[in-house]
């Protein structure tokens, strides 16, 4: 059995994973690792592609002179895009996926002070449907950042990741109905230090709140898919610029 912190094995993190809908992971990357994140999240954002004309840099709320994120980001970091390929994250996503993991999207999410969360959704609805099995699709969420609930940490749901729970090809978010469905009872609030692992399965409900504190809670998205589904990553993202970004702003991607 393969060690994966001094706490969990590969085979645990992978089979906590299978159980609950996702797992999470701390003690894997050092405090000099997560300081030098932080030192790339201020370099990318003083940028001159941050704008908010760039598909790829949204500007959530325009009365916030900054981004709510850089997506796609690791064709213009090098160190996320070490990251993305790091042993220690492509070793538990293996082992989950019992197949050799692809990154298929990426994205820099900076949630700064005042900026609004994301309402109630599975990953999967999003223009993942028609290209790989939920099952082939996990996303890992990297602290950059504490996170907290005043700040809009991340609130998983337990045990829901065996189905879709919107209408099949609709790409959005639950409904009050679907809401009222989920035992809010099973909804964890993840609060997490820097450096620590957030892993979930496409088809856990997940949502986030406001950021109601002065400081930052960053955290890179990196979004893989199993092999087997084949190459995925360019018939994504022109189906998310074209059908999902383009037509809730208009603009250019660079």
């Amino acid at each position: 059995m393969s060690t994966l912190t001094s706490s969990i094995s590969v085979e645990n993190a992978a089979a906590e994973f299978h159980q609950k809908g996702f797992v999470k992971l701390s003690g894997l990357f050092s405090g000099e690792e997560v300081h030098a994140w932080k030192g790339e999240c201020d370099r990318l954002i003083n940028l001159e592609i941050v704008s908010p004309e760039n598909l790829r840099t949204p500007f959530k709320n325009p009365a916030i002179p900054f981004p709510e994120k850089i997506d796609p980001v690791v064709d213009i970091s090098p160190l996320f895009k070490s990251l993305a390929h790091d042993e220690r994250i492509i070793n538990v996503v293996h082992a989950i996926f019992d197949n050799s993991p692809l990154l298929f999207k990426d994205k820099l999410i900076y949630k700064l002070p005042s900026m609004n969360g994301y309402g109630l959704h599975q990953d999967w609805s999003w223009g993942w449907q028609h290209l790989a099995s939920a099952d082939d699709l996990l996303s890992v969420s990297l602290q950059i950042d504490q996170a907290n609930k005043d700040n809009g940490c991340i609130e998983l749901f337990e045990g829901y990741h065996e189905r879709l729970r919107t209408a099949e090809g609709e790409e959005r978010n639950f409904n009050d109905e679907e809401r009222k469905q989920l035992d809010h009872s099973n909804a964890h609030l993840m609060e997490t230090m820097p450096g620590d692992l957030l892993i979930f399965h496409s088809l856990t409900p997940h949502q986030s709140g406001r950021n109601h504190t002065t400081y930052p809670r960053r955290s890179l998205y990196l979004t893989y898919n199993a092999e087997r589904a084949g190459v995925l990553r360019e018939e994504y993202y022109k189906h998310y610029m074209e059908n999902i970004v383009g037509k809730q702003m208009h603009g250019h991607f660079v």
